[in-house]
């Protein structure tokens, strides 16, 4: 009730990125957004996709999914945020975690607009990686990272190869 009296959803408007990113021939969207700014997008996307709030929805989509791995704030009920949420989500989610583990497996991952430090992605990552090692495929994190040399490092080291964009938006 807090996140929707105070992120009002409904203010916004998608935009062309929105709508641009969905036009991408991607396999799935993964997104641990609460707003429905990619959900409205999808409704004139030239390809269609299913969207998934709830485990229950997995079940029954085909093709492209938008997976709300942490819940929307159009429904509110399945809002992960608390420390007890992430720490209880292998165990209360683990449909998400399979498909998610899935999605890594069978696909290269494209990271927008995330830091790379989600708690869940960093242990669907490692799953990953100490099942299948150097076949696991390519993640690539794409913002404006301005990431220091060791963490470029690091995630290197976990599959992660980062795109910074700092440079091209500097001044924005």
């Amino acid at each position: 009730d807090f996140l929707r009296r105070h992120i009002r959803d409904d203010a916004y408007e998608p935009g062309s990125i929105h709508s641009d990113l969905l036009d991408l021939p991607w396999a799935d969207v993964l997104t641990t957004n609460y707003d429905t700014l990619l959900e409205r997008a999808a409704k004139y996307a030239r390809r269609g996709y299913d969207v998934v709030s709830a485990e229950s929805d997995l079940p029954h989509t085909r093709g492209a999914r938008i997976i709300k791995l942490h819940g929307s704030l159009q429904d509110g009920t399945n809002v992960v945020i608390s420390e007890e949420d992430y720490r209880t989500y292998p165990e209360r989610r683990a449909a998400f975690v399979n498909t998610a583990r899935q999605v890594f497996i069978e696909n290269e991952l494209c990271l927008l607009g995330f830091s790379g430090d989600d708690p869940n992605f960093l242990q669907w990552a490692g799953w990953v990686r100490d099942r299948l090692s150097s076949s696991a495929r390519r993640i690539y994190l794409v913002g404006a990272l301005n990431i220091s040399s060791v963490k470029r490092r690091l995630l290197e080291s976990r599959g992660i190869s980062p795109i910074d964009l700092a440079s091209a938006v500097e001044g924005e």
